[in-house]
C-alpha cells in the first residue's frame, strides 16, 4: 500500500505519460518519437482516456483516467497484482496558464 503523497505523484505521472502517449497518436499502429503536448485549457482534454503504460521491470499498467472539465480526475490502474485508484485536480501552469 501506498502513502497518498506517494499515490498523488505516481497519478501525475501516470497522467503525463497517458496524455503524452494517447494525444498525439490517433489511429496510429506504431510509436514513434513522441512531442510535448501544449493543453492551454483542461477542457480540451476532458473524457476517458484508456492506454497500457509499460515501465522498466514492471507488468503492464492497464490505465483508465477520468478527466473532467473543472480539472478533477478519477485514476483507476490494473495489474495481474490487483487494481490501484487514485484522484486528484489537474492545475495548469506555466506562461499561459
Amino acid at each position: 500500500m501506498t502513502s497518498n503523497g506517494t499515490r498523488s505523484i505516481w497519478a501525475i505521472v501516470t497522467v503525463t505519460v497517458v496524455l503524452g502517449f494517447v494525444a498525439p497518436l490517433p489511429g496510429c499502429a506504431s510509436v514513434g518519437p513522441i512531442a510535448p503536448v501544449v493543453v492551454s485549457d483542461v477542457k480540451s482534454v476532458a473524457g476517458t482516456w484508456q492506454g497500457v503504460v509499460y515501465e522498466p521491470g514492471s507488468e503492464p499498467n492497464y490505465v483508465e483516467l477520468t478527466i473532467r472539465e473543472d480539472g478533477s480526475y478519477d485514476l483507476v490502474s490494473r495489474q495481474a497484482i490487483g487494481e490501484s485508484r487514485g484522484r486528484g485536480k489537474i492545475v495548469l501552469s506555466g506562461a499561459d496558464a
